[in-house]
């Protein structure tokens, strides 16, 4: 009895739920319930429920429930030393318990809990997609290849018509390119929207853009179907679009760094099929590039007046930022209370120009401070170390990444899309090896 429960109800429902919560990762639906006491104006200060958070709980109840009416062990890291991943989830807990401990001591505690509580989901994610076993996370890679394809065609159609209408079931505003306060590309001839997908700015989803491509790219070498080939060069081809017109120069930067290794690797390692496939989205870089030189050329060179201001705003926060992490260095001023912080410190101004600095490492620095920092470094050292050599070199080189877009943004850390998707590709990126052969 205890057999038929296990594989009719809680295994299937785990993969079902956690599919469906893959799926609803881009999309920014929600329902807000409150606003904060300290900074009530702004979107930082916002309290609200994602979908995704939602249906993640879900998942997780439903895999402990799977694991406690089995007992079973499968899908644990292979060869895990038990010692060391002992150690990892010491630091983690330990983590969690000065978040907190941290929480108790700011001006606003639901916004503070709300976060901490965001961050709890994303790190249960990350221990559970180490459980999945090779159906679960073919069904959860295929989703999110699938939702990652319908955001694809939404942002480059933005794009292309020139607006985006807004929907509310599926999380997304609406975006006109004359209305002030929308992202844009401002040349002599008129202001371009840039595609923003299903995210809240163009800069989270030219990360996203780069973040599938390379999960795109590592399957490559490990399929051998003809239409899963030809479905992942598509997808490949609409990221790359994507990416381009999204016009994030984050994102290109990363995404060049990321095509000379891996044109390099593969030259070396002979993976034919892995440099063709680079070659054929090259070409469609160099036409769009010359489709669209003009706003390439505005982007690139930064001396448009919009580009100033946002290279000024970028470096006043940075330097704002560092000023907070030195006087605030053991315990920074609290979980997801830098913005209201500085609201409290000046306050009068308008409620968009308070914004978390653009650079992870500093704003997790000026808000957990040295204490926070070292607890979560430890952890994924720890991680890092308990996992076998092959998946190891994956791991690190999704952290290094992923670091590479920290130095840029700061949505990984302060929205929960950001948090899930930077989990997701940890967990899926050192995995992609259960693709062989199929």
């Amino acid at each position: 009895m205890a057999t038929t429960f296990e594989t009719a109800v809680p295994m299937r429902f785990f993969a079902s739920v956690g599919a469906f919560f893959v799926a609803l990762v881009p999309w920014g639906t929600r329902l807000m319930y409150g606003a904060s006491a300290v900074f009530p104006d702004g979107e930082w200060g916002r309290l609200s429920w994602y979908a995704s958070e939602v249906v993640l709980w879900l998942c997780i109840i439903c895999f402990v429930v799977r694991v406690v009416s089995s007992s079973i062990h499968s899908g644990v890291p292979r060869a895990a030393p038990w010692g060391t991943m002992r150690l990892a989830l010491i630091s983690l807990l330990l983590f969690f318990i000065f978040l907190f401990v941290r929480s108790l001591f700011v001006s606003d505690f639901d916004v503070a809990l709300q976060w901490t509580v965001r961050v709890l989901g994303a790190s249960v994610l990350f221990l559970l997609m180490s459980f999945l076993n090779e159906r679960e996370f073919r069904l959860w890679l295929v989703v999110f290849f699938a939702s990652a394809g319908a955001v694809g065609v939404f942002g480059i159609g933005q794009f292309l018509f020139q607006t985006s209408p807004a929907n509310t079931l599926l999380g997304v505003a609406l975006h006109d390119p004359s209305v002030l306060g929308t992202s844009v590309v401002e040349t002599v001839q008129g202001r371009w929207l840039r595609a923003y997908g299903s995210f809240a700015h163009p800069n989270i989803v030219g990360a996203y853009g780069v973040v599938v491509w390379l999960l795109v790219i590592a399957c490559f070498p490990r399929v051998r179907s003809a239409a899963a080939r030809y479905g992942l060069h598509a997808l490949g081809l609409s990221m790359v679009a994507l990416v381009l017109l999204s016009f994030s120069r984050a994102a290109w930067l990363v995404g060049v760094c990321a095509v000379v290794v891996i044109g390099v690797y593969a030259f070396r390692k002979q993976m034919r099929m892995v440099y063709k496939t680079l070659l054929f989205q090259i070409a469609l870089v160099c036409v769009v590039v010359v489709l669209f030189s003009p706003l390439f050329s505005v982007r690139l060179y930064g001396q448009a007046r919009l580009e100033q201001r946002s290279f000024d705003e970028r470096t006043i926060g940075l330097q704002t930022a560092a000023v907070l992490f030195k006087r605030h260095l053991l315990v920074g001023v609290g979980p997801a209370h830098s913005v209201a912080f500085l609201y409290q410190e000046n306050p009068g101004r308008e409620p968009w120009s308070y914004q978390p600095v653009h650079n992870v490492f500093l704003l997790a620095g000026s808000e957990l401070g040295i204490v926070g920092i070292i607890l979560i470094v430890c952890f994924l050292l720890l991680w890092s170390i308990h996992l076998p050599m092959g998946d190891r070199r994956f791991f690190l080189g999704a952290l290094l990444i992923l670091g590479s877009f920290f130095i840029f943004d700061h949505f990984w850390y302060t929205l929960p899309q950001g948090m899930f998707l930077a989990v997701l590709f940890l967990g899926f990126f050192p995995r992609v090896s259960l693709l062989t052969h199929k």
